[in-house]
């Protein structure tokens, strides 16, 4: 059976290593239009088009914390590490994303595992790595956080994680440990 990786280069999916490496490849492409997808340990975490930088999400140090697939892939990324792969698909327009964006999800079966199934199983060996015993305090308002969909959420979620440090003092430095430094925002890191 192929590995979802290989079924994604056989589509034409470019791994990318850097967020400068999807700049050139979409620059080489004469286009600003892609479908992204994150790969951890051969399981789809993040699929996903757009135009522009939304692709920052799947490349550390080049995001905010406030974007919901964000989160996943700063676990991911920390979970992983050298068995994460993001791979780019130019598009020659936005009408092409979504119709590709659907087939990528399905050759790779994303979907199967609900995005809490995935987020929570992401955290909870985030915590084994780090060998840290689960608070539930924490992993309550963390589920909040990596579970809230739709990008209305992005004020509530940026303006979340600071109003969560008044209720719980330790919680920003317990975020930043768990999230390894991923985000560009330097009071996270």
């Amino acid at each position: 059976m192929k590995s979802n990786l290989d079924k994604l280069l056989a589509k034409g999916g470019i791994i990318c290593k850097t967020y400068s490496d999807a700049d050139d490849l979409l620059k080489q492409h004469y286009t600003k239009t892609y479908v992204y997808v994150l790969l951890g340990n051969d399981e789809p975490i993040i699929v996903g088009e757009g135009t522009g930088e939304r692709k920052k999400i799947i490349f550390p140090y080049c995001t905010a914390l406030h974007h919901q697939k964000a989160l996943a892939a700063a676990f991911a990324h920390s979970v992983y590490k050298d068995n994460t792969f993001r791979i780019i698909f130019p598009t020659k327009c936005k009408a092409d994303n979504k119709s590709l964006e659907k087939e990528i999800k399905e050759l790779v079966g994303f979907g199967k595992k609900n995005v809490f199934s995935l987020n929570s199983e992401l955290y909870h060996k985030r915590l084994k790595q780090l060998n840290m015993k689960e608070d539930f305090k924490y992993t309550d308002l963390l589920m909040v956080l990596l579970n809230a969909q739709g990008c209305e959420m992005n004020n509530f979620k940026q303006h979340l994680i600071f109003g969560f440090d008044r209720v719980y003092p330790s919680f920003r430095a317990t975020t930043i440990k768990l999230l390894g430094g991923y985000f560009i925002d330097k009071s996270l890191s």
